[in-house]
């Protein structure tokens, strides 16, 4: 399977720009991907809140270096928020969306998410959401 550069060349310039804008629904298909993949329910969530677990840390060290690869041909990346992140649940997960927006210590752990992961995929830490 190519990686991300490979594909990224073959696209050419017109479709590393369709790859770069389609970015956001790429990602979230992955994250939905991996939520699934872990049963995602509203108790899996409130188990992963009261335990502070990594979303993250559910990756493979493989899908986190792709993850990376991908984000780092992306460029500007202010779009991943945590409201992102609900609206991407929403309609898959909705009662995991809901209880996020309506449960404090869930919104705060999202957050904590968002800003692992941004860490992660850029190397910075957090994001400066006023750039376009």
């Amino acid at each position: 399977m190519p990686g991300i550069e490979s594909l990224m060349k073959l696209a050419g310039p017109v479709g590393n720009a369709v790859l770069k804008s389609a970015g956001p629904y790429i990602l979230r298909g992955a994250l939905i991907e991996l939520l699934k993949s872990q049963d995602m329910t509203t108790k899996t969530i409130t188990g992963w809140v009261r335990e502070g677990t990594s979303l993250w840390g559910l990756l493979t060290l493989s899908q986190q270096s792709v993850c990376r690869d991908y984000v780092s041909k992306l460029g500007n990346v202010n779009w991943f928020t945590a409201e992102w992140v609900i609206e991407s649940l929403a309609e898959d997960f909705p009662a995991v969306a809901s209880l996020i927006i309506n449960w404090d210590e869930a919104s705060e752990w999202l957050n904590k998410q968002v800003d692992i992961w941004l860490s992660e995929i850029t190397g910075k830490q957090g994001i400066d959401k006023s750039s376009p």
